[in-house]
């Protein structure tokens, strides 16, 4: 929901917190556990810039992907000593067919968290590159992309 503060409804809020946040932590907990046994491994957590900075009217999400970054850190202190490395991506917005069809006041919304644009998924990278963002973000992060497809728009 976009939505103010003081207007959100805590059943979105409930919601968003249970999907982002509690299934983040049921995965740390359980595939941390085994990564631990085995003495090696690695986790990466999805994110978002919403969660490096406040967004304004998105009250659940951006609180929820700020938690993911704090259960990310925690993790991340906690399971290499076992051999276990866990980090995080924040990706801005990615124009999707959910994005597509925003109307001017998401996109405003959702401005103040953009670093340089909205992303495009495409198959150049792979798929597993664009789940983690690893590619795309180290275009974006050079700004020298070697894509025209992680190129942000104008």
């Amino acid at each position: 929901a976009i939505s103010p503060l003081v207007d959100y409804p805590e059943e979105t809020f409930d919601r968003v917190m249970a999907v982002n946040v509690k299934s983040v932590w049921l995965g740390l907990k359980i595939v941390g556990a085994e990564l631990v046994g085995r003495g090696r491994g690695a986790i990466v957590n999805t994110a978002s810039v919403a969660g490096l900075r406040g967004t304004p009217n998105l009250v659940a999400y951006t609180a929820s992907k700020h938690a993911v970054i704090g259960l990310t850190r925690t993790a991340s202190l906690e399971f290499i000593r076992h051999g276990v490395r866990v980090n995080a991506v924040a990706p801005g917005l990615v124009a999707t067919p959910w994005t597509a069809d925003w109307d001017a006041q998401h996109q405003a919304v959702a401005a103040p968290a953009l670093h340089g644009g909205t992303s495009r998924p495409h198959r150049d990278h792979g798929p597993s590159s664009f789940q983690t963002g690893w590619q795309g973000l180290r275009c974006r992060l050079s700004r020298r992309s070697a894509c025209a497809a992680c190129r942000p728009d104008p």
